[in-house]
């Protein structure tokens, strides 16, 4: 990567943390790496909350198939606009927005401007624990970790929009073109006669596995290049559905060629490190793990 695309990278995070920062009015310290949405029970003190149980209630067959179903329908729908319109998490495809995340509401999903139209399905696709995973194909240098993850809608919702800022800062005529879709379910269990056995146990255990597999194909025109060609990335994501409530509680990002380079994931944990700050005691609607979050390595790499 050259040195001005680097800058201008380099730019777009700062620019991100500092208007993410703003919208919590506590900052934390930048040591902290986990909290607790103050609706949130504390496991120490024993307090139970609504949202939470309301969450992890486990819903019937039909509801799940239903939720799932529309989770489905609409990561399809809407990731190849995710670079124009951001990450959407409810039927209405409505982009997430942090002012959202920090709201009152834990579970962020009503409709902004026409609340009377939120259904079943507003309450979004995702759950608050929802957690991103990706395993850089070559081990990144120390005191990176090998595993790369970060737990909580609030940090998912800033990683979508830290991809969103620099690769729009960096690239114009930004194309998502969605050329993979495979859907991957628990067989169900049989009982010595053959049949499917319809008991709880084995429905939990069987036919409650569902995972979407997506590859998508990313492609841009550098603003700082010396030619027109597009730059392309082929990316596979899987997103695994919670077997009690149908919501996402899994993105693993399986593979980006060509790989990011060092640089991005300095700047990603640059970012990430900003606002876990900013979230620290903010009402975040989750709590957030961030184990990828350390100091950058200063090295020659770009």
């Amino acid at each position: 990567m050259f040195r001005p695309a680097r800058r201008v990278l380099r730019r777009a995070a700062r620019t991100y943390s500092s208007e993410a920062v703003l919208l919590s009015s506590t900052r934390a310290g930048p040591s902290t790496r986990r909290w607790n949405h103050p609706s949130q029970p504390d496991n120490n003190n024993g307090n139970s909350n609504n949202n939470n149980n309301a969450e992890d209630e486990y819903i019937s067959d039909k509801e799940w198939e239903m939720r799932t179903g529309c989770a489905m329908d609409i990561l399809q729908q809407t990731l190849p606009t995710f670079f124009s319109s951001g990450l959407a998490a409810t039927n209405y495809h409505l982009p997430l927005h942090m002012d959202t995340i920090l709201g009152t509401d834990a579970s962020f999903g009503h409709r902004e401007g026409n609340p009377k139209e939120a259904g079943n399905n507003s309450k979004g696709i995702y759950a608050r624990s929802v957690r991103l995973e990706y395993t850089p194909p070559v081990a990144l240098p120390a005191p990176f970790p090998r595993a790369l993850h970060i737990e909580g809608l609030p940090l998912y919702v800033a990683s979508s929009v830290f991809v969103r800022t620099t690769l729009n800062a960096l690239y114009t005529d930004l194309a998502v073109n969605m050329h993979k879709v495979q859907l991957k379910e628990g067989k169900k269990a049989r009982n010595k006669n053959g049949d499917a056995e319809r008991s709880v146990e084995n429905i939990k255990k069987w036919e409650r596995k569902r995972a979407i597999t997506i590859g998508l194909l990313v492609s841009g025109i550098a603003r700082l290049g010396l030619s027109s060609e597009r730059a392309e990335w082929d990316v596979t994501s899987t997103y695994t559905f919670c077997p009690r409530t149908g919501l996402i509680v899994l993105h693993t990002v399986n593979g980006i060629q060509p790989a990011p380079s060092e640089t991005v994931y300095a700047a990603f944990q640059s970012t990430l490190s900003a606002l876990s700050g900013g979230l620290g005691r903010g009402p975040a609607g989750g709590k957030g793990v961030l184990s990828a979050v350390r100091e950058p390595h200063h090295g020659n790499k770009s």
